[in-house]
């Protein structure tokens, strides 16, 4: 089955973001959607991003960028949403078509019905797009010059995770760890851009938190799906993939994509099979293993969300 390609736009403004309800008498009709359309012949993506937006909803792109791409089969249809983050457009949105649209604060997302192949972007507005990963080697309390040093990585790359992996702390240390960095980002004012995840997971009363890292191991464990809990996972197999889905985890990393100095004798994915997993997996995936900040762009274009990483990220 061919996959028909299609644009998508995420607009957003004042902190609400633009859906539009799908016609009744369309595929997947009576549902919400991020507004965009089909690709005509000869015409690129970001054409069609263009044209669509004016013809249906009257304003013009300023400035937009790759937010995701997501490969999804109905049983009467292939689809491929080449997505779009929309940060600065000129006009007021108006339905030109006829359509039905609102302004939705993403914590109101879920109380909104999609198509199935609209679930993996609705997913992606809540997760970190560049995750930081603490080294192994960390102290319960970092010295301030690597704090001030971890906070020009926020800024400059636009850093909005962090993972607390610090395996050599036993669990008295570790919250210390969480507190300190958590006070560091308040003080900096960056605690409602950075989300603080941890991966101990009978620590979370402790900590006073609701996100949580499990590896695949961990998450095999598991019998029953956590509620209210921001849920992220490491992957390395299709099958652990799989089960990423099946508990309905926010976030994956796939890893290792490239050779690392932390796991050496790992076997690296490549970008190929990083590239079939991606496509395949249902749910946000963050590449993991040898990343730098400047490969987001390549990331997205294999169809991950973002990037994790350790020595370059934190």
């Amino acid at each position: 089955m061919k996959f028909l390609h299609v644009v998508a736009a995420v607009i957003e403004k004042n902190n609400r973001i633009l859906l539009a309800k799908r016609p009744v008498e369309k595929h997947q009709g009576g549902l919400w959607e991020f507004p965009g359309g089909k690709l005509e012949p000869d015409e690129t993506p970001h054409q069609a991003l263009l044209r669509e937006l004016k013809e249906e909803l009257d304003i013009e792109i300023n400035t937009s960028s790759p937010f995701l791409k997501v490969y999804h089969r109905y049983p009467d249809k292939a689809v491929f949403l080449d997505i779009y983050k929309v940060d600065d457009f000129e006009g007021e949105a108006k339905g030109l078509e006829g359509q039905r649209f609102e302004w939705v604060a993403r914590e109101d997302l879920a109380d909104y019905q999609f198509p199935a192949a609209n679930e993996k972007i609705v997913s992606a507005l809540t997760v970190p797009q560049m995750l930081s990963i603490t080294p192994t080697d960390i102290e319960a309390q970092p010295s301030s010059k690597c704090l001030l040093e971890w906070r020009e990585k926020i800024l400059a790359y636009n850093i909005d995770g962090l993972l607390l992996r610090a395996p050599s702390l036993d669990d008295s240390a570790y919250i210390t760890l969480f507190q300190t960095i958590k006070q560091f980002l308040q003080q900096q004012g960056l605690s409602a851009q950075v989300r603080l995840i941890i991966n101990r997971v009978h620590l979370l009363d402790a900590c006073e938190t609701k996100n949580l890292h499990l590896s695949s191991m961990e998450l095999k464990q598991l019998s029953t799906r956590m509620k209210n809990i921001f849920l992220s996972t490491s992957c390395h197999t299709e099958e652990e993939i799989l089960l990423a889905e099946k508990f309905a985890c926010n976030q994956v990393l796939l890893s290792p994509v490239l050779a690392t100095g932390s796991h050496p004798d790992a076997l690296s994915l490549g970008w190929d099979e990083a590239k079939t997993l991606t496509e395949k997996c249902k749910v946000p995936v963050l590449l993991l293993g040898g990343m730098k900040p400047e490969q987001i762009l390549q990331a997205k274009d294999i169809g991950a969300f973002g990037l994790a990483g350790i020595s370059n990220f934190f």
